[in-house]
């Protein structure tokens, strides 16, 4: 696998743990991945600007076009849970909020726009309408999962000559794990996405082991796909490990 960005302020054993976590999953399902794979992973604390962890890999042989597409969709509307199960009335929604942000030129998404108010699903509308919408970051495809989180960090104090008792404090810490992966069909990119996460929270509970961390899943569950997903791979939200 080829490595197309990397930003951590963690600890390197994270990645490294997180590195082999992906080489074992996309060898394991090699088939179902013939012509290749990307997947971006981004960790960000609330009320900052950057992600304090940011991975992004790709096969060898290249592929996964759309995950770039999944996490810029995750990152320009905070509000949703995942990629692929936005409703036509709420990419009108979308479109909108975009032009008023500054991020489409006024009435340059107007046709698709129009195409959406008699669409009944999202992939009723057409290809070339989605290829016009993806330039601004919307996409209809499964595969970007965003999952906040919420961090009891234990800290502590050891005692110094000023200060002869040792203290703890325990400090919450809250923010959110973005992770969007491209390559297999879009049901099954929601598996591999959601086992990157499955793998990344007995990685975190492995190397964090001084805190208590729980993740919100309820937009996850929301979606009929991620909801079979989480409950065939018995993630849950505050784990213990696998």
């Amino acid at each position: 696998m080829v490595k197309k960005f990397y930003n951590s302020q963690c600890k390197p054993e994270v990645n490294a743990r997180i590195m082999r976590l992906i080489e074992l999953l996309v060898c394991k399902y090699r088939s179902n991945l013939p012509n290749g794979w990307r997947t971006i992973i981004k960790f960000q604390r609330n009320g900052e600007e950057k992600p304090y962890y940011h991975l992004d890999l790709q096969s060898n042989k290249g592929g996964g076009e759309y995950a770039l597409l999944k996490m810029q969709m995750l990152e320009l509307f905070p509000e949703i849970a995942l990629t692929g199960n936005s409703t036509p009335v709420e990419l009108r929604e979308m479109i909108t909020s975009l032009e008023g942000r500054g991020l489409a030129p006024h009435d340059a998404l107007k046709a698709p726009r129009k195409s959406l108010e008699v669409c009944c699903d999202a992939t009723d509308l057409s290809e070339v309408y989605w290829e016009k919408l993806a330039k601004y970051g919307l996409t209809h495809w499964h595969g970007g999962i965003r999952t906040p989180y919420d961090i009891l960090v234990t800290e502590h104090q050891p005692a110094t000559k000023d200060n002869p008792n040792p203290t703890q404090d325990v400090i919450d810490k809250r923010g959110e794990i973005r992770i969007a992966f491209s390559g297999a069909k879009e049901w099954q990119d929601v598996f591999f996405a959601l086992k990157i996460f499955q793998g990344i929270q007995v990685i975190l509970n492995e190397l964090w082991s001084a805190d208590q961390i729980w993740y919100n899943l309820r937009g996850l569950n929301d979606d009929p796909i991620a909801s079979f997903w989480l409950t065939n791979l018995k993630i849950e939200e505050a784990p213990l490990g696998w």
